[in-house]
């Protein structure tokens, strides 16, 4: 059976790989909030999709292409946390 959350986080990412960044802006409300864990050296939080945009627009430039699997979800009313390989 499919899980809801996990296939947005996929689509999301795959948005992501592909430098589609306006329908990957597109699945998230206008208000996100995005924390970048240190010791990320952009670590930080990063509120709204103009915030949230300028941040991976500096990480798409860095790399030529990105793909990232996310395996599990957590879920808490309106917050989705996707985790890939190698996170806690």
């Amino acid at each position: 059976m499919s899980d809801p959350a996990l296939d947005l986080c996929r689509r999301a990412y795959k948005l992501y790989g592909r430098g589609d960044f306006d329908a990957l802006l597109e699945l998230f409300a206008a208000d996100v909030v995005v924390y970048v864990a240190p010791p990320n050296f952009e670590s930080g939080t990063y509120n709204g999709r103009d915030s949230y945009r300028r941040l991976i627009e500096r990480w798409g430039a860095s790399w030529s292409t990105m793909v990232i699997e996310p395996y599990t979800t957590y879920t808490e009313q309106d917050v989705l946390d996707c985790k890939g390989p190698g996170e806690e």
